[in-house]
């Protein structure tokens, strides 16, 4: 039977270090993917703190499965070399908290223009982060974000195409938002899957728990456990308006449950996606 890596957005439990281990050690989690800490994003912090955060990580038996950077979330005409900086200090977090993952993004398309104009252009920017991070030996690993170049399965098929050291995560919940079928964009990306986000929408947008929503979780789970990927599920509740969500996104946050605090609707996310697993009788750690 497959065994899973289980991680999560420990963030979207609380801001703080001590608070996001907490969290994970609740859980029964032994890696995070870490997105922010203290309010800012991971790749802003210095580097003293990062190597602050990896030993104390480490003395909690934690691991960093990725780092959830915003990487590729900016304009496609914006310019280019302040951001490409920002990707240097992303590889360099990395290092720090001592993951070979790097989450990224393919770039917002601007509103009422045809996102394949831009594919060159988003091809040789995605080759020249993928050639650096593969010097140093890290994988930048693709979200299929809303509204950016890649967020459906024919573009992230070009992509798969035509940035051969590109990795990719998929996000089901993000499939389901942009109105793309969730098999088919899992499908264009198989070949270099090297995560999975466990997270879930209906179709009027709404997050829900894993297996609650339209993103076919259950199913492509199924499918997961029978590939040599690394089997890595990293919850992402989006179940609460938790502190930095404003930083992540514009949109309000909409989501199917009630729950008081952000810690108790954290939990619930982790919850659902192990009795998930537990109801197929697949192992996790």
């Amino acid at each position: 039977m497959a065994m899973f890596v289980l991680s999560a957005f420990t963030d979207e439990s609380s801001p703080s270090l001590s608070g996001q281990i907490d969290a994970a050690v609740r859980n029964g989690l032994s890696h995070i993917e870490l997105r922010q800490l203290d309010g800012k994003q991971a790749i802003e912090q210095p580097a003293d703190k990062l190597k602050e955060a990896a030993h104390i990580l480490a003395e909690s038996g934690i691991s960093v499965s990725a780092l959830g950077s915003p990487i590729g979330k900016v304009d496609i005409d914006a310019p280019f070399a302040q951001h490409l900086e920002q990707f240097y200090r992303a590889v360099e977090a990395a290092h720090l908290l001592h993951t070979d993952r790097i989450r990224m993004f393919s770039f917002f398309m601007p509103k009422g223009k045809e996102p394949m104009a831009y594919a060159s252009l988003v091809a040789e920017r995605l080759n020249q982060m993928c050639d650096y991070a593969k010097r140093e030996g890290v994988l930048c690993c693709h979200e299929n974000e809303k509204d950016i170049f890649g967020d459906n399965a024919a573009r992230s098929a070009y992509l798969l195409q035509n940035v051969p050291d590109l990795s990719f995560v998929f996000d089901p919940a993000n499939c389901v938002q942009c109105g793309e079928v969730p098999q088919t964009l899992y499908n264009a990306v198989l070949p270099k899957l090297s995560y999975f986000h466990a997270k879930d929408a209906r179709k009027d947008g709404s997050v829900t728990p894993c297996g609650d929503g339209d993103g076919d979780v259950s199913a492509l789970i199924d499918r997961y456990a029978q590939t040599n990927a690394p089997r890595i599920l990293s919850v992402e509740p989006h179940l609460f308006d938790f502190s930095g969500l404003s930083s992540l996104q514009t949109e309000a946050l909409t989501h199917t449950t009630h729950d008081k605090t952000p810690e108790a609707a954290f939990d619930r996310a982790v919850r659902a996606l192990k009795a998930l697993l537990d109801e197929k009788g697949y192992s996790y750690e």
